[in-house]
Parts: C-alpha cells; structure tokens; sequence
C-alpha cells in the first residue's frame, strides 16, 4: 500500500519483532531496507521530517514516518476487566467466542476491541456483535 505513496520505503522494527524471513526476503527484492532499534531521535527543520536515530546510533535518512503506535485497552475496557473480571487475549484485545460474547454474561465484544483494525472492519465486527446481542435476546427462550 505504502509504495502508492513513495518509492523510498524504509521499515523499522524495534529490536526483538519479529518479521517471517520469506516477507524480509520479499521487501529486500523490491529494494525496501529494513533497519532494526528503537527511534530514539526526530530529525527536522520547521516540522519536516528528513531522518531518525536509531538506539544503536544508525541514522536514517526519511521524508516522513508511518507508525502504528503500540495499542493497549481502552480506559472502560480496562474497568471492565478490573470489575467484572473480562478476559483479555495475549495480544491484549478482549477476549469473544464467535458470537462476539465475552466471558461476562451479555456482554459482547463490538468493534475494534477485538483488535480489528480499520473503520469498514471495526463496523462489520460491530454489526455481527449487535446481531449476536439481539439474537441473544430475543431468540433464546429466557428464565426472567
């Protein structure tokens, strides 16, 4: 996606990801470095980007930086594990079985906290949780 946008795509992985040798082998056949350390330094001037530092000291000359910063649970996600005891995967995203149910009784898991990403996935993940919660509802036979 990113070569629609420029031609000099550079990867940086913070030491200890993981990237599949076969993608790394991939990116180096199109001509896409990847560098590996933590960015410990923005170079600019007036707000332009041209190049970070690397913690091992390699600089990297850039026009602009792509990230996905590092996710963690919402502050009511974290409240609902905190007080109802909702499970949370090893990625950190709350845990649902393919009906969107959690592991607290009706409550479902709507949208991205699943880890979705995107606005059309985010949306669809919502709209299966709202059909999974009405059918819960209204489909099951209840006691009360």
């Amino acid at each position: 996606m990113a070569q629609n946008w420029t031609s000099d795509i550079k990867v940086i992985l913070a030491a200890g990801a993981e990237l599949d040798a076969a993608y790394q082998t991939q990116l180096s056949e199109i001509g896409i470095p990847v560098h590996i350390g933590t960015i410990t330094e923005i170079h600019h001037s007036d707000g332009k980007v041209y190049a970070v530092t690397l913690d091992e000291g390699e600089r990297v000359d850039v026009g602009t930086l792509l990230w996905t910063p590092p996710e963690k649970p919402s502050p009511l996600v974290e409240n609902l594990v905190d007080n109802l005891g909702l499970e949370l995967n090893e990625d950190g995203h709350v845990e649902a079985n393919e009906m969107q149910q959690t592991n607290v009784e009706r409550l479902w898991a709507a949208g991205d906290v699943q880890g979705w990403t995107g606005a059309i996935e985010s949306a669809n993940a919502g709209g299966m949780a709202a059909f999974f919660m009405a059918h819960g509802w209204y489909g099951e036979p209840r006691e009360d």
